[in-house]
């Protein structure tokens, strides 16, 4: 199992790749880098960060959040509407959020996990859930 900094280094990685920029927000990053990361997003100068769960999951207040990418298998409700909950703040203009719930089907666990995160997203009031592709492999 990749270790979660890691995992989010191999993201933030893979999207420059295609041309994405991302910034990552990891346990190891520096108290004058995250200052500077967090202007960057007060700012609307970041167009995607990959962060643990440990860091942005709970207590992280930035309204202007539009998406989350869950890429890690969360199951635990609690800790489910935490992450997605930073990007459900309100904000003026803001009609609607989207939510990326990456679904492997071919590992028991993982599907099973999803089938749990399917039925949370079902309970939140507001949330609308589409499984708009499915990849197999």
């Amino acid at each position: 199992m990749l270790d979660r900094k890691s995992h989010c280094e191999a993201l933030r990685a893979a999207l420059s790749c295609c041309g994405i920029d991302a910034d990552t927000l990891i346990g190891d990053t520096s108290t004058k880098d995250r200052k500077i990361l967090n202007d960057k997003l007060r700012a609307g100068n970041v167009q995607v960060l990959v962060a643990t769960g440990a860091l942005i999951g709970e207590g992280y207040d930035l309204p202007a959040i539009l998406s989350v990418v869950l890429a890690t298998p969360v199951k635990f409700s609690g800790r489910l509407i935490q992450y997605i909950g930073r990007a459900l703040r309100p904000l003026a203009g803001k009609d609607h959020v989207r939510i990326i719930n990456f679904v492997d089907i071919n590992i028991g666990v993982l599907a099973a996990g999803a089938k749990t995160r399917l039925r949370t997203f079902q309970s939140i009031p507001g949330v609308e859930y589409s499984a708009d592709v499915t990849f197999k492999s």
